[in-house]
């Protein structure tokens, strides 16, 4: 059963932020997944490859979707990009800037670049026919005005967001993912962060929002498993752009195929999975 969804607040409209922020582990303390650091990932051959500056070539561990599979998810691990954090853009960026160093900020933002590059490449080399296709987003409310956001992300830069132009120009559809509340739940958390001075304030604030934003983040990957039950069809295959921390897939009908042709998320790597083949395998 669906949460209860309501229409998306006016207010989360205005805050100019797509809040896709709650894959963070206590936010600023955790810096290295919406910040790479160094080596941070090296468990994972291809995401320590992109660090190192050697982008793989497009599509060469992208495996054919059976279409004996009747629902398809095409499930692609995110680590978002300034251009996502709208308003908070700045302040975020001056905090992260004050943990790491300026330099470090740059060639992490480099690093996400490269990796945005092969998800595009990836995802173009998919051949999929698009008007079969549903796209899922990591921070986009269901709400009626999905398209409207995503241009308008698009539009201020986002990477993300204008690769789901792309592929809504192709004749995909774009589907309304996540709860509007539950997002501003976790703006909420993460705006009291950025607000608070250095030193044990911050230091407090942080251990909380690590708690809260843990609850949250597990009600956002029930809901967002529901809404894919619940809107792909059998003869569809949808795409499914979701943070690094996020774990959806305990949420999945058993009858959804799910496919990995980047690389599989990071708590499904920690849990111990050796497989970041790409191949399809049922949520059973």
């Amino acid at each position: 059963m669906i949460p209860d969804v309501s229409p998306v607040k006016p207010k989360l409209h205005r805050l100019g932020v797509s809040p896709l922020l709650a894959f963070t582990r206590g936010f600023l303390p955790s810096v290295q997944l919406f910040f790479l650091p160094p080596r941070s990932h090296s468990g994972s051959p291809r995401l320590s490859t992109i660090l190192a500056g050697k982008l793989p070539k497009a599509g060469s561990w992208v495996t054919g979707l059976s279409r004996r599979q009747m629902r398809r998810l095409i499930y692609i691990p995110i680590i978002h990009t300034p251009a996502d954090m709208g308003s908070l853009q700045e302040a975020i960026r001056d905090r992260i800037v004050q943990d790491i160093g300026i330099a470090e900020w740059r060639r992490n933002v480099q690093a996400i670049e490269r990796l945005w590059e092969l998800i595009r490449n990836t995802v173009d080399r998919l051949n999929l026919f698009y008007p079969e296709v549903r796209l899922y987003q990591d921070g986009l409310p269901y709400c009626g005005r999905e398209e409207e956001i995503v241009r308008e992300l698009a539009n201020a830069g986002s990477v993300n967001h204008k690769l789901l132009v792309h592929l809504m120009d192709k004749g995909a559809a774009l589907m309304g993912t996540e709860s509007s509340d539950l997002l501003l739940d976790e703006y909420q958390l993460i705006r009291q962060v950025v607000a608070a001075q250095p030193g044990e304030q911050m230091r407090q604030i942080e251990e909380r929002q690590h708690r809260a934003s843990r609850s949250v983040l597990e009600k956002r990957d029930r809901y967002i498993g529901q809404r894919i039950n619940t809107t792909l069809a059998s003869d569809q295959t949808g795409i499914l752009f979701l943070g690094m921390l996020h774990s959806v897939e305990p949420y999945l009908a058993p009858d959804i195929q799910v496919s990995y042709p980047v690389t599989r998320p990071r708590s499904q790597r920690e849990s111990g999975s050796q497989d970041d083949s790409g191949e399809t395998g049922s949520c059973s």
